[in-house]
């Protein structure tokens, strides 16, 4: 079986770069209540609930501070051990 390219390649530092550059806030705000700057880029949604396919489009970048992704980690976690399903893609519009 291929193995699948990893999800933190260098797209993804670039864009993580490009991101932080902004100043931009948390954009989570579990702890931080969208005050900290971003000290990171999130994965939306999380890696760990899709099939995620690196060039696919099938998540963005979001900035965070990582006291915020800890805790998401956390909950992320949780949802899964409690049998959380991936996200369902819906279906491309024919109306352009």
């Amino acid at each position: 079986m291929a193995r699948r390219p990893s999800p933190y390649g260098r797209p993804y530092k670039r864009e993580r770069a490009r991101l932080l550059a902004q100043g931009l806030h948390c954009s989570l705000g579990l702890v931080c209540g969208h005050r900290a700057l971003a000290d990171s880029a999130d994965h939306d949604p999380p890696l760990a609930l899709h099939d995620h396919r690196p060039g696919s489009g099938c998540c963005r970048l979001q900035p965070a501070c990582l006291d915020c992704q800890k805790v998401q980690g956390k909950f992320v976690a949780r949802a899964k051990k409690l049998g959380a399903r991936p996200p369902v893609a819906p279906a491309p519009s024919r109306v352009w």
